[in-house]
């Protein structure tokens, strides 16, 4: 009896370290983010983001060099939504973001002459890269400041629309989530 009970405990030790070997080699998988839609009908855009994102949309009614519509998407802490809400007492640089800008374009210019008729936007031509986003052709652009940075252009009608990213690193989960909105993003007519 003692040695059969000895069989049955090596073989539940062989089984749980088995299990517990094979389980921490094997990849953790992170829970799936919901999609959640945003949209501005005044600004004929639409797109989704990843559930894990805190989205703050700042209008405005400035002038027409300043955006008229900005939506920034951070990670979705309480830290960063107090910085975005203005709560915040803590010093130092707002967090790594997703911003969707929409500006004037009364004379319904190209994404790269649109550019290059503002102030804000110094590229030479040398760093532009061509690209499409919701059928849109535009030009897209690397930049670095505090943090590395991207920005997409494009345009429709008279509206302008500038996509930017920002990171630490290149493997940041903030550069998919952009591809995640940038592939999700519709402009109507």
């Amino acid at each position: 009896m003692a040695n059969k009970f000895i069989v049955w405990l090596v073989v539940a030790v062989v089984l749980l370290g088995g299990i517990w070997y094979f389980g921490r080699s094997g990849e953790v998988v992170a829970p799936k983010q919901s999609m959640v839609p945003y949209s501005s009908v005044e600004y004929k855009i639409s797109f989704e983001h990843p559930s894990g994102l805190y989205l703050k949309e700042i209008p405005n009614a400035g002038t027409p060099e300043s955006p008229q519509l900005a939506v920034v998407l951070v990670e979705d802490t309480q830290v960063n939504r107090d910085i975005l809400d203005g709560k915040s007492e803590l010093g130092g640089e707002g967090p790594t973001a997703i911003a969707v800008e929409v500006y004037q374009n009364p004379d319904g210019l190209e994404a790269q002459a649109w550019a290059e008729q503002g102030t804000d936007w110094t590229v030479s031509d040398e760093k532009l890269t061509p690209i499409v986003v919701a059928g849109q052709e535009g030009i897209s652009f690397n930049w670095d400041g505090l943090y590395q940075g991207k920005s997409l252009i494009v345009t429709k009608g008279t509206l302008a629309y500038v996509f930017s990213v920002t990171w630490l690193t290149p493997e940041d989960q903030l550069i998919k989530d952009f591809d995640m909105v940038l592939n999700s993003t519709k402009l109507a007519d």
